[in-house]
C-alpha cells in the first residue's frame, strides 16, 4: 500500500522496518485550498494501509529530516499489533507441518538449541517441557522456550523468535512477534536445520503474503534482521 502520495502529502523518502512491518516516512504537505503554508512531516505508515500514524509537522525540511532519521534508526515506533500471527500459523499448517513431523526427545531438543544458538552467536535459551497445553512459546523476558509439542519445527519456530529478539535488543529496537523479520529468520532455520527447499519456502511464504516489502530500502540498523536468503 506504500505510495508516493498520501492525501495532500507527497512522500519524499520512506524506509521499511521488517521487525514491525511498517515504514518510517518523510514527506511534504502541500498548500491546501485554504492557503495553509507548506510544511514537512515525519511519521509512520503500516504496510497494509494508506494511513499515516503519529505524524509530526515541521516548518523546515531539516527538522523533519532529523525526525525522520530518528524514526528510522531509533526507537519510537507506534504500537503495532501482531497482524501476521494467524497468517504465519496458517502458512506453517499448510506448507510446513505436513512435510516435517519429526519428533525429538529432550536431549535432541537441547542439542538443536545449542547448535542454533552457537551458529547465531546467541546465549542458549533455557528449555522447559510443559504439559496440559498445546501452546509452545518463547519468553523473551526469561530467554526461555516453553515446549508443549516435541516437534523439531516447533523448536525451530521458537528459536526464530529468540534470534529476532536478540537482534532487536542489540539494535535497541522494538519488534512484533510474527512480523516479516521473524518469517525470514524462520525460513532460514527451516532450510538449514530441517532440510526444506529454500525456493519452496520463499514461494509459499510469498503466496501467504508474510514476507513484507522486499523492494523498499530498510534502515541500516534493521538490515541484519532482513539479511536472510529470501531478502537477497
Amino acid at each position: 500500500m506504500a505510495r508516493n502520495k498520501i492525501g495532500n502529502i507527497r512522500i519524499l523518502n520512506r524506509l521499511y522496518d521488517p521487525a514491525n512491518d511498517l515504514y518510517a516516512v518523510f514527506g511534504r504537505a502541500a498548500n491546501d485550498d485554504k492557503g495553509k503554508k507548506v510544511s514537512f512531516i515525519a511519521g509512520w505508515q503500516h504496510r497494509d494501509t494508506s494511513k499515516l500514524e503519529e505524524v509530526a509537522h515541521f516548518s523546515t525540511e531539516s527538522e523533519a529530516q532529523e525526525a525522520f532519521r530518528l524514526a528510522a534508526y531509533k526507537l519510537g515506533e507506534p504500537v503495532v499489533p501482531d497482524k501476521q500471527q494467524e497468517a504465519v500459523y496458517a502458512w506453517e499448517r499448510k506448507y510446513i507441518d505436513p512435510y516435517d513431523e519429526t519428533m525429538i526427545a529432550r536431549k535432541e531438543a537441547k542439542a538443536l538449541i545449542k547448535q542454533v544458538s552457537a551458529d547465531y552467536g546467541m546465549e542458549e535459551p533455557r528449555l522447559t517441557f510443559v504439559k496440559n497445553t498445546s501452546t509452545s512459546e518463547y519468553d523473551c523476558e526469561e530467554h526461555k522456550i516453553y515446549l508443549a509439542e516435541s516437534y523439531r519445527i516447533t523448536v525451530l519456530h521458537e528459536l526464530a523468535h529468540a534470534i529476532v529478539n536478540k537482534q532487536c535488543e542489540e539494535m535497541g529496537r522494538d519488534h512484533v512477534a510474527h512480523a516479516p523479520a521473524f518469517v525470514h529468520t524462520a525460513i532460514a532455520l527451516y532450510h538449514r536445520y530441517a532440510g526444506f527447499n529454500m525456493a519452496y519456502l520463499i514461494s509459499s511464504a510469498g503466496k501467504a503474503d508474510i514476507l513484507g516489502d522486499l523492494k523498499t530500502p530498510v534502515a541500516e540498523d534493521t538490515s541484519p534482521i532482513f539479511a536472510m536468503p529470501c531478502a537477497q
